[in-house]
């Protein structure tokens, strides 16, 4: 038992040096280095709060941090989800040549969105200022919902990362349906919107729905329903489960796959 902490803290240790080092090295020679990423989500956020706040007639005190909250997380998630296609691909000279486990580079992945992440969250205090009755004891449940959205996304960047190897059309595929998913998700509209029955199919039956709103809504001073966290759990379940699985499948063809 003692043994595998120590492994996981070291692979752990190791994905967070090298999540670290893409970081410095995307930014080097940079005077502000990733807050160039700030502030262009900043000035995204912006643009897209004010048209679709006219647009749909709502109140920018409120619509502007539900727009916020909802492009900052779902950066975080969608750009996790493109990158760990890569995750292998990226690191095939390492892998040739280096005996290390799988999730040290999926572990890097998602190190490195946590940091833009972290950075891009410097907004939200800025915003929150337009509506500061929203501000409540809800928000330390902020972290938590960090950790169980990054526990259950770890793993389908495995399995995400382990189909490109064997299949190169995958990538493309995901960016595809990233797309598609920023527009069928409440990130610009409100679920409210939707009829009950419709929002029970496209955003009920969505674990990444629940995932959004699981890291959205304590920021907005709301707690995440039992529906929210259940799913989230679930969907970590289904994503550990695949991920070991497809881990035992492709051990020994790995390598040969890259």
């Amino acid at each position: 038992m003692l043994l595998k902490i120590t492994n996981t803290s070291k692979i752990a240790g190791l994905a967070i040096f090298l999540g670290w080092q893409d970081v410095r090295q995307s930014y080097r020679r940079s005077s502000i280095g990733p807050y160039w990423l700030t502030i262009g989500m900043a000035v995204q956020i912006g643009a897209l709060a004010v048209v679709f706040g006219f647009v749909l007639r709502n109140n920018l005190a409120e619509y502007l941090p539900f727009v916020a909250t909802g492009i900052i997380f779902w950066t975080f998630i969608s750009t996790f989800l493109i990158e760990s296609c890569q995750a292998f691909i990226a690191a095939e000279a390492i892998m040739r040549q280096i005996p290390l486990s799988p999730w040290v580079f999926v572990g890097r992945v998602i190190w490195r969105n946590l940091s833009t992440l972290a950075h891009n969250a410097i907004i939200l205090p800025f915003v929150m200022l337009l509506n500061l009755g929203a501000l409540n004891a809800n928000l330390v449940l902020e972290l938590p919902a960090i950790f169980l959205v990054s526990f259950s996304l770890l793993p389908l960047g495995i399995s995400f990362a382990i189909s490109t190897a064997r299949f190169r059309d995958l990538s493309p595929i995901v960016i595809s349906g990233v797309g598609i998913m920023f527009y069928a998700l409440p990130i610009l509209w409100q679920p409210s919107l939707l009829p009950e029955k419709i929002a029970f199919y496209l955003l009920g039956l969505n674990p990444v729905y629940h995932c959004l709103q699981v890291l959205r809504l304590p920021v907005l001073g709301k707690i995440p329903t039992a529906e929210n966290w259940i799913g989230v759990i679930v969907f970590a379940l289904l994503n550990w489960l695949i991920a070991l699985a497809l881990l035992k499948m492709s051990k020994r063809k790995l390598t040969l796959w890259l």
